[in-house]
């Protein structure tokens, strides 16, 4: 009881309320049977040229006397095709009997995450039957492909590298951290589950880690992930603490593992299982026995941190036992026998930005790792959510008791304050120029982040960086935290930021300042699919004041490599008068007219430049609006009038324009609503 206690007071102290919860809240039942299939088990082999699944199927039945039916079959939506002959074994006694059998299947359909091809998924059936008689059925969803984490050495890098390798293919990780998405868990239903997982793909995320402060979701949850390709990462339920390891607890834990662990190994969505979360920074920072070289585990039993003894013996033979193949990691952070802190191995949780020395965001880009599972930054939810919460009108303020009870997170005043004021102006201090401009603040500075560490992917040998996911998707209750989606799916406009960050093709502009004034800047390119892209690409420098264009750089045809990042020497000359200058790049592909836009490149702090009459002209024709503006203009907000803006989807928000372009938004049931638009400098 202990231990559920303290893994949801680790949720109160992250996000959510304090709610007393006891007894059951998952279905119980009694079953009584006479034949049952009791476990089914698969081993699947891809072979390294990936034109062969080896699948070994173990089927556990107790039964008096029958037969065992296996078939397999490829499932399309609305299609079914068979792809083998049922395997039959005679038995006339299956009392606990073990069956196994190995089948290959040609030139399989393999299952990618989203962006590297399709998600095909395969049906097993099993029947134990005697005659004509169906005793029992088990029917199973698998998805077949090939998983390795890679940590081998980099080039001219220190360390090892941490990445993902679907089937041959690298992948960078895209993504974010998921935590219970209410608390009351029954309140949440597979519509629900859908809605949340389906906008992490729609905001251009590939991973979501299933973070150890929370529950192990249901199954809907992994067969939704399995059906749109998002990697799951999931964590062991151990959080933010230091557990015992006497027997009683250890019979209890390899119990909870072992169920776990046969629910969710046959999910193709699911490539890495880890021990916990934050326990070994736990042991750190308290100073506990904790010696990294030392790898009997008998030792570490009569250590102050026993924990251990869970995460690198325990768990890991689970693991290897009941999932073999599956890819295990001690906990999050670790890198072995260096500090958890330490970028060179392993992943890191990034909170220099926010908690720690509370860097300016403008350095996450300095602040990498191999693979950077946890950072973020706070923002207010949507004004419609805050009204949810606020029904006293005179607590309908930015520091109200209301409002600061609606925020769990230590420090927060001063945190959040501190990151808008050193980068907003802010007018008047109302509630609703606090939302815009602290999500303006998140989305600036997760911008930041992706932009910088995307980077750092740069193909073979020079994967320096090769997962971003941001604290966190969700939230659990309507409330100011460091999601990118409110608890009523209500996306901020970091989701869009991320959005925009991550698509699989992008260029992408960024400046070194100098002297206060000279400027240098850099331009990039980002190729997230597996085929070499041609493109051309303009730098183009503007005058804040006048909107007029002080620089041109036409870069000519490119060739993007494929998975990776590219720096060109595109431009070396230093820039005076950089601080009057916003940047911005524009590309297209050689193949085609379409010119696409990217995020534009300010001086910093924002708050030191006059964006008063940027000329912003927009025109709206059923779900389209088309907006162009005169001066460069910063963080475009796009909503309707009135409280209902039930079943609208915008295509962007929150984005940039530069003079001379035109940006094409579509907002997905409008309905006749009337649009408003704001900007920085003209709520």
């Amino acid at each position: 009881m202990g231990y559920l206690v303290f893994l949801f007071c680790k949720l109160i102290l992250a996000t959510g309320p304090v709610i007393m919860s006891a007894g059951p809240w998952k279905p119980i039942r009694l079953e009584i049977y006479s034949a049952i299939i009791e476990d089914v088990t698969f081993s699947i082999t891809v072979s390294e040229d990936l034109k062969t699944a080896a699948i070994e199927c173990t089927i556990l039945t107790n039964c008096e006397a029958g037969t065992v039916d296996l078939s397999i079959s490829k499932i399309y939506p609305h299609d079914t095709v068979e792809v083998s002959d049922p395997v039959v074994q005679h038995s006339e006694k299956l009392v606990h009997s073990r069956l196994q059998n190995t089948f290959t299947i040609k030139d399989p359909k393999l299952w990618y995450p989203i962006g590297y091809g399709s998600q095909p998924l395969y049906q097993v059936i099993i029947k134990l039957h005697n005659g004509d008689t169906i005793l029992d059925v088990c029917t199973k969803t698998i998805g077949l492909r090939q998983v390795k984490l890679i940590q081998k050495p980099l080039d001219n890098e220190d360390g090892t590298t941490f990445y993902f390798e679907i089937n041959n293919i690298p992948v960078f990780c895209n993504g974010s951290n998921w935590i219970p998405a209410d608390n009351i868990l029954t309140r949440l239903t597979p519509d629900l589950y859908r809605a949340w997982l389906s906008l992490a793909v729609k905001g251009n995320q590939n991973m979501l880690r299933v973070w150890g402060g929370g529950i192990y979701e249901p199954d809907i949850f992994y067969e939704i992930a399995d059906e749109l390709g998002i990697l799951i990462w999931q964590d062991f339920m151990f959080a933010c603490g230091q557990y015992p390891a006497h027997n009683t607890f250890l019979g209890n834990v390899e119990q909870e593992a072992i169920t776990q662990v046969k629910r969710l190994r046959t999910h193709p969505s699911v490539v890495l299982l880890c021990g916990n979360n934050e326990d070994y920074q736990v042991a750190e920072f308290t100073k506990l026995g904790w010696d990294p070289t030392d790898t009997n585990p008998e030792n570490w039993l009569k250590t102050t941190f026993p924990a251990r003894w869970i995460y690198e013996k325990l768990l890991p033979e689970v693991v290897e036992k009941y999932a073999p193949g599956m890819a295990y990691h001690p906990g999050s952070p670790w890198g072995g026998e260096k500090p958890t802190a330490d970028k060179t191995v392993g992943d890191i949780h990034q909170w220099s930005v926010w908690h720690g020395t509370q860097e300016p965001y403008q350095s996450y880009p300095e602040l990498y790792g191999r693979f950077v599972s946890e950072f973020g930054m706070q923002a207010l939810p949507s004004l419609r959510t805050i009204k949810s919460f606020i029904t006293n009108p005179e607590e309908f303020y930015p520091q109200s008791r209301t409002m600061d009870s609606h925020n769990k997170a230590t420090g927060f005043e001063r945190r959040l304050g501190a990151y808008v004021l050193e980068n907003y102006r802010l007018d008047n201090f109302s509630l609703e120029e606090y939302v815009s401009q602290s999500q303006r603040m998140q989305a600036d500075a997760l911008t930041s982040a992706y932009k910088g560490w995307r980077r750092l992917w740069k193909g073979p040998g020079k994967e320096i960086t090769s997962g971003v996911l941001v604290w966190q998707l969700n939230d659990c209750w309507p409330c100011v935290s460091w999601s990118i989606v409110d608890y009523y799916l209500r996306p901020k406009l970091a989701w869009y930021a991320i959005k925009r960050e991550c698509r699989p093709i992008n260029f992408s502009v960024s400046r070194e300042t100098k002297e206060g004034k000279e400027a240098t800047f850099a331009v990039w390119g980002t190729n997230m699919t597996t085929e070499v892209q041609v493109c051309r690409a303009t730098l183009r420098l503007y005058d804040i004041h006048s909107g007029k264009i002080t620089k041109s750089y036409d870069f000519g045809e490119l060739q993007l490599g494929p998975n990776r990042s590219a720096d060109s020497e595109f431009l070396q000359e230093a820039v005076k008068a950089a601080e009057n200058l916003a940047a911005s790049v524009e590309f297209s592909f050689t193949a085609s007219d379409q010119n696409l836009r990217c995020s534009a490149d300010w001086p910093q702090p924002l708050k030191y430049i006059d964006f008063r009459n940027r000329g912003v002209n927009y025109v709206i024709k059923d779900e389209t609006i088309v907006l162009t503006s005169e001066k460069p203009t910063k963080g475009v907000i796009l909503d309707v009038e009135g409280d209902d803006d039930s079943g609208l989807e915008w295509s962007d928000n929150g984005f940039d324009i530069m003079p001379g372009e035109t940006v094409t938004v579509i907002a997905k049931g409008l309905n006749g609503r009337k649009v408003t638009v704001g900007w920085y400098g003209k709520e």
